[in-house]
């Protein structure tokens, strides 16, 4: 499993990219895998289990223990690490896994660059946030919205979330290879600021969202 990106983004917030190439074998002789989780594993696709298998390793090497926690869901589907105050998150695309933690809440997101955004952007972005983008990078900035409208959505970890009218992205200037903007979450009385830091890679963007405190 070859490195494709590392970043200790600030002190609070730990990010890591992975390419998968082994077979499952490999990640079966390296992880120790719960009881609880054995019934998962016999219910996936190969592609899913190669995902599912390489995320939780690699969460497992970014947390530097000798024995590996469980990873958990909670009844939103948000996940955790077993007796661990980090808060964690994960994104799969192609063969790439994207693994985010941070002691504050936080989502990441990661996307090969597709033209069917165009198609669907509709659905996601609202008319301040289409009013900034210009056709030069459109292309890009759709799919930095995109992901951190989907990190926002990790982050806030309840769903019902409407990407439009409950998430809202500030300030965001495309730069070449990274940058950063501000996002918000608003339902009912939950208002929440988040920063926004995005990447840029081989067609690829990864976007993290980490709570203002």
């Amino acid at each position: 499993m070859p490195l494709s990106l590392k970043l200790d983004t600030d002190n609070d917030v730990n990010l890591a990219v992975w390419q998968i190439t082994e077979e499952t074998e490999y990640f079966f002789k390296k992880l120790l895998i719960h009881e609880q989780e054995e019934s998962i594993l016999n219910k996936l696709s190969s592609r899913k289990l190669s995902e599912w298998l390489g995320s939780r390793y690699l969460l497992h090497i970014m947390s530097g223990r000798s024995n590996r926690e469980e990873f958990i869901k909670d009844i939103h589907g948000k996940p955790h690490l077993n007796n661990s105050d980090y808060h964690i998150s994960i994104s799969h695309s192609n063969d790439l896994v994207a693994v985010v933690a941070s002691k504050h809440l936080v989502g990441i997101d990661i996307q090969h660059y597709v033209n069917k955004i165009y198609r669907i952007k509709h659905k996601f972005v609202n008319e301040e946030e289409i009013s900034n983008i210009s056709q030069d990078n459109e292309l890009k900035a759709l799919h930095i919205i995109w992901g951190a409208k989907e990190s926002l959505y990790k982050a806030y970890g309840k769903r019902s979330l409407d990407f439009k009218k409950n998430i809202h992205i500030q300030q965001l200037e495309i730069s070449q290879n990274h940058g950063e903007c501000l996002g918000r979450v608003i339902k009912n009385e939950y208002h929440k600021e988040f920063i926004i830091k995005y990447f840029l890679f081989e067609k690829f963007t990864i976007v993290y969202a980490k709570e203002l405190i």
